[in-house]
């Protein structure tokens, strides 16, 4: 009886630990790669100019800052487990971010959005993507988040490239994709290009 009054009476829980997991890390990267080609953006960089040593410096910087916002300040201060995995993720996140830079600098791609979302909520920057059966009749709606979305344009034709960030190591796999189990990436693909106009140019994990 009593812990049912603590329940639903009082709306008492059991106290959240402090800790750090593959999702946490997973959001911790998005944050630091948005902040980081963001702040390139708006500086109008020049990719060929940006060296590793600098890119590693300014990742290790962001991932800092990132690691210390709201209630993790103590946790930083007080767990050397947490930052050991505040070390691991400035390695993960600079040879990510390198690899993006390096990609730039060898091609004509240039940044087109970061977290785009799809959906029919208000803040939404595609549509959602329609589902129908085998008759044409909708019967849903994908919604979701593009991590980063490039563009080239070649002879006046937009080509995307979308790109989904993981902390461990995923390649595209036709034989999955085919078999629909890795279809991800060409939802978002199908997504944007109905939305924007343009091409496929490349689906990539990073």
């Amino acid at each position: 009886a009593f812990a049912y009054f603590a329940e639903y009476g009082l709306l008492a829980r059991e106290r959240d630990k402090a800790s750090f997991d593959a999702r946490g890390l997973g959001s911790v990267l998005h944050s630091v790669l948005y902040g980081y080609f963001e702040g390139l953006r708006q500086a109008d960089c020049d990719y060929t100019a940006v060296t590793r040593a600098q890119c590693t410096q300014d990742i290790g910087r962001l991932v800092e800052t990132e690691a210390k916002k709201g209630g993790a300040a103590l946790l930083y201060e007080s767990s050397y487990y947490y930052r050991y995995m505040i070390l691991r993720m400035k390695g993960i996140a600079a040879a990510t971010a390198w690899e993006i830079v390096r990609f730039y600098q060898s091609s004509a791609f240039r940044p087109f959005g970061y977290e785009l979302r799809l959906g029919s909520a208000a803040d939404a920057q595609l549509p959602p993507l329609p589902v129908q059966d085998a008759d044409g009749k909708p019967i849903a709606a994908i919604d979701g988040f593009i991590d980063r979305a490039d563009v080239a344009v070649h002879n006046g034709q937009p080509y995307y490239c979308v790109i989904d960030y993981k902390s461990s190591a995923r390649d595209m796999d036709a034989a999955l994709a085919e078999a629909g189990v890795q279809l991800q990436p060409l939802l978002y693909m199908d997504a944007l290009c109905r939305h924007c106009g343009g091409e496929a140019g490349a689906m990539l994990y990073m």
